[in-house]
């Protein structure tokens, strides 16, 4: 059970402007105002004016120009200015200026709340983009480059006889990680060892000459660790902790001959605390000759100051009371990936300890999730969606009683739904067994029209970590800081078994602001990342290891220490779009037993026109809301039609992704607004306003309260083991029969250079010299760790002799690359189902054509020097097969857009996923169409022969079988061929060929096919 903290703080939430002020508004324009002397009128307040700068510094340029009459603008430009008023009058999220916080507390007689008494702080600071760019920019200048003190990549480890680790570039604030690896060598590990506790340039070359080389040779060694990223400087933005540009003058100052450089800085701030943008282009001024060549970011924070914000205690027992209520909406989080990893990682590990660093590496670990041990840019590029979202969210009660309530709404043409206590408590399931000891809650408090105490609209409920939504705003109040050290401190005490630590990682620069907060926890784990903790309040990730005890629960470890580590994240962002797998791994890691995430689902019911709201006494679970179509505001009379039959209010909020914007529905720029969005989203999800239904002429602000709640009781909750049912099988060919199955278990990076080197194909050869077999073929596969899969056909005669050449192969394999971990020979399942009983044979002897084509076309395409040629020669080979499968260019357009539709759908592919790969394929449009100057007759030739084959074998298989049976076998084929040409994330793979494939060929059909050599 939960209960909100007893006479401590909550964070406050509320716009810039305040909901009297958008009223106004809207009457002006039905009373005729033209819009734009409406919007003059708004934006001559300074604050207003500078809230579009720390939004837009274009749009506020352009909004400048207009005020001054030096600018005349579009309609459009009239629109975004509306939106951003309305953004800054109605809606609660903190934005620049466009909203802000303010700290309260529970009080037992609060005196009363004068909203219009507050005064503004803003609180400018340079943006965490600008602050990498600026400190980049200064770690390369040579007199602070030779004081600078470097330390280890913190990802770095050792596997046989290299280093692994993690590398990073940045284009444009966007960071792309990559595995990368060099041989290990004395000297480097020697230098690696110094470099330890840290160490500079001229140490760490100092060692290298004592070793024998000349100065020019030792410093030119050390500069390339470093800008290989195996030596990372000490340097950098740290997230947590006072504000980097003060951490940043303080390193600075303790060098010789920056004394300039930190006046410099010292003018930034006091240029910053004018809080006058139109004074920041000094900071360029000043900055640029450093050699900074991207003008300057800042990002504003607004905190409200005045009175205590206060609200009565007796709000907070009521709050208390609705928590156990609120739990049972609980909806399980259940991690995927998580799952999967923890299976995995017993099957491959069992009991043992293992560092993290190994675990979580794809080639000689295990990885985790669609992690790729070769990142390919047409995968790595789109926003895929998550695949742990389910299609559809559980219905909060069960679907019986929802469609019920909703039918006596709509019976009795009602848009609330008001339940008792008594009757959610008789229809909700039990609270979760497990809670985190910390959460929030976010509501939004609505005053009454009639004076009554005031609605409780739940946003949402969600833990472990009751700091996510607030800690980015500490540095605007010491009071909110204290807060949170002492929530982080009351989370230790919970859990005396264990010690939490901050996880701290920066994914790109540009989330940088949202990450930043105070130093919560005595003990952080940095990812890639600065900290200004004590090196022994760090756990590099070097230091970190896991096991998985009975295969039940991952528990992860930290030198010296011998408590087990439970990471926490005390900030909110999308910790699974584009970060490095450790900070994904160790972030899920959080939630593996207890979390809680509260939200009203209408399950099934979902998309229906219209839903009302449901309503427990004060407490409001969900707002009614309705559901448009391009159809039902095409025309005015439609749209009066639709309002109407629904009974739309006058004014409602728009729902867009995570936002939201206020509509007047009456109102033709409210109809334009919709039109607008409508164009750009193809539907439409509209919210009602609780705010404007209860609207009173007294001052009135929209006002969200973050609460810290913690747990009356911590239960740890061991997650279940995950058991598999095997699959029955057709047919089985043992070990020692007439097809030998051999596995070999390693990275995917791996046994895509164990393909390339020619080693399968020695093998092969031998093999059929020797005539000791007479077919073969290979399969990439993951049952769940990645795997290649050889099976030969052998002469009977011959098992034993094929066996023994294969077995020698194999362990030279492993003594070679120690990468490979596991060789393994097991039993042959032929696939019958799939592939006929007659025609079973035919089709192994066609796996054999396509492994051999498919090898050569991998090494053609590692001779390339395009990144993108492994794609390229994957859509022409399906084109390949196609052609052989005597497909017009008409039918192979229509077979692949079928194709390309059933993966889009597996990957619950959204309109951003969609419009990125549209994107790629203009931009890389020449890499796949364009022939290769040196390499294309011999694609040219592959392709005859590999096209050749394949025709040949489907005239075998119609003989064999139905011609039904064999068009059916098409799409098996094609998959297989991709699963061959590309290392990992198949599927994935697949969907680009066929949305790439699909573009190429209807270009195709309208001009003539450009042939590979054309």
């Amino acid at each position: 059970m939960y209960e909100a903290l007893p006479a401590d703080f909550f964070l406050l939430r509320r716009p810039l402007l305040s909901i009297n002020d958008y009223i106004s508004v809207q009457d002006q324009l039905q009373a005729g105002h033209p819009l734009d002397s409406i919007l003059r009128t708004v934006y001559s307040a300074p604050h207003c004016r500078h809230a579009i700068y720390y939004a837009s510094p274009a749009l506020h340029q352009q909004l400048e120009g207009w005020m001054s009459n030096k600018l005349s603008v579009s309609p459009d430009f009239l629109l975004t200015l509306y939106r951003y008023f309305v953004r800054m009058a109605t809606r609660a999220t903190p934005f620049g200026l466009f909203a802000g916080v303010m700290h309260g507390q529970w009080l037992a007689n609060p005196p009363a709340n004068d909203s219009t008494a507050t005064h503004l702080r803003p609180v400018a600071r340079l943006s965490t983009d600008y602050l990498c760019h600026l400190v980049a920019t200064l770690t390369q200048l040579p007199h602070i480059r030779a004081q600078l003190v470097y330390r280890p990549n913190a990802t770095l480890w050792q596997s046989g006889g290299a280093y692994r680790y993690v590398g990073y570039t940045e284009d444009d604030g966007q960071l792309t990680y990559y595995q990368q690896e060099t041989p290990t060598h004395p000297v480097l590990t020697q230098l690696l060892e110094i470099a330890r506790p840290g160490a500079s340039i001229a140490q760490l070359a100092g060692v290298v000459t004592q070793l024998g080389s000349t100065q020019p040779e030792a410093e030119d060694y050390v500069t390339a660790l470093i800008d290989n990223y195996l030596l990372v400087p000490t340097l950098g933005v740290p997230l947590t902790g006072n504000d980097p540009l003060d951490t940043l003058m303080a390193d600075l100052t303790a060098l010789n001959g920056c004394q300039e450089i930190v006046a410099k800085l010292q003018a930034v701030q006091q240029i910053l605390a004018s809080h006058q943008p139109d004074t920041y282009t000094q900071i360029d001024t000043l900055l640029q000759p450093l050699g900074l060549t991207s003008p300057v970011v800042v990002q504003c924070d607004l905190l409200f100051q005045g009175p205590q914000q206060a609200l009565p205690l007796a709000l907070n027992h009521q709050i208390n009371k609705l928590l156990p209520l609120l739990t049972r909406l609980a909806l399980p989080k259940e991690i995927p990936l998580l799952q999967a990893f923890r299976t995995r990682f017993y099957e491959r590990f069992g009991d043992q300890q293992v560092p993290l660093l190994l675990a979580l590496d794809p080639d000689s670990g295990i990885g985790y999730g669609h992690e790729q041990a070769i990142p390919a840019p047409w995968l790595t590029q789109p926003p895929w969606p998550s695949a742990e979202a389910p299609a559809m969210p559980p219905p909060t009660l069960p679907t019986q009683e929802l469609y019920r309530l909703y039918a006596t709404a709509m019976h009795r043409q009602e848009q609330v739904v008001s339940l008792s206590r008594a009757q959610l408590e008789a229809l909700l399931p039990a609270p979760p067994a497990a809670l985190p000891y910390h959460a929030y809650l976010m509501v939004s408090l609505v005053e009454q029209a009639n004076g009554a105490d005031p609605l409780v609209l739940l946003k949402a409920m969600a833990g472990p970590s009751a700091a996510n939504l607030i800690g980015r705003f500490a540095h605007l109040d010491p009071q909110l800081t204290a807060g949170l050290v002492d929530l982080a401190q009351r989370e230790q005490q919970a859990y005396p078994d264990a010690v939490l630590a901050e996880l701290v990682h920066l994914p790109e620069s540009k989330t940088g602001n949202l990450l930043r907060r105070p130093q919560l926890r005595p003990y952080e784990i940095p990812v890639l990342t600065t900290s200004t903790l004590p090196l022994a309040n760090q756990f590099a990730l070097s230091d970190l290891s896991i096991s998985v005890t009975h295969g039940q629960h991952i528990t992860l470890h930290a030198r010296p220490l011998h408590l087990p580590v439970l990471p926490r994240l005390s900030t909110a962002h999308n910790v699974h779009a584009g970060s490095l797998v450790h900070y994904r791994f160790l972030h899920d890691l959080q939630h593996q037993t207890e979390n809680i995430r509260v939200i009203w689902q209408w399950g099934p019911l979902a998309e229906l026109p219209f839903l009302p709201r449901i309503q427990c006494g004060q407490l409001v679970l969900c707002r009614a809301r309705w559901q448009l179509k391009p159809g039902d505001i095409d025309t005015d009379a439609h749209w009066e039609q639709w309002r109407q039959t629904y009974r739309l209010p006058h004014f409602v909020m728009l729902g867009e992704d995570d936002n939201e914007l206020a509509i007047n529905t009456l109102s033709p720029l409210g109809l334009a607004q919709l039109r607008h969005s409508m164009k750009q989203a193809g539907h439409l999800t509209l919210v009602e306003w609780l705010d404007a239904t209860q609207f009173t002429h007294a001052p009135q602000w929209s006002r969200e309260l973050l609460i810290p709640i913690q747990a009356t009781r911590v239960t740890p909750v061991p997650n279940p083991a995950i058991s598999t049912t095997p699959a029955v099988v057709a047919r089985r060919f043992l070990p020692g029969s007439e097809w030998v199955y051999l596995k070999l278990y390693a990275g995917a990076a791996v046994l895509d250079t164990l393909l390339l080197d020619g080693n399968v194909t020695t093998l092969v050869d031998t093999l059929q010299r020797k005539q000791l077999i007479d077919g073969w073929f290979f399969v990439r596969y993951a049952d769940p760790e990645t795997h290649l899969r050889l099976r030969f056909r052998c002469f009977p005669a011959k098992i034993g002799a094929a066996v023994k050449l294969i077995n020698q192969w194999a362990a030279r394999q492993t003594e070679v690359d120690q990468r490979i971990y596991r060789v393994q020979f097991d039993t042959y399942e032929r696939e019958l189902e799939r592939y006929g009983t007659v025609t079973m044979a035919a089709c192994e002897a066609w796996f054999g054509h396509d492994s051999a084509g498919v090898l050569r076309l991998m090494t053609l395409a590692n001779q390339s020097q395009s990144e993108w040629e492994r794609l390229r020669m994957g859509c022409l080979a399906v084109y390949a097969l196609l052609t052989a499968w005597q497909k017009t260019l008409p039918e192979q357009i229509a077979l692949v857009e079928e194709w390309r539709e059933l993966f889009l759908h597996e990957f619950n592919a959204d309109k951003p996923l969609r419009d990125s790969l549209n994107d790629l394929f203009r931009q890389q449009k020449p890499q796949l169409t364009l022939p290769d100057s040196i390499h294309e007759i011999d694609l040219v030739q592959i392709l005859d022969h590999y096209t050749r084959q394949a025709a040949a074998f489907r005239a075998q298989h119609q003989t064999l079988t139905d011609p039904s049976v064999t068009e059916a076998l098409l799409p098996h084929l094609t998959h297989m061929l991709i699963n061959r040409l590309f290392p990992d994330d198949q599927r994935r793979h697949e969907l680009v060929v066929y949305y790439f494939l699909h573009k190429l060929l209807k270009q195709w059909h309208f001009s003539k096919p450009p042939q590979p050599g054309v």
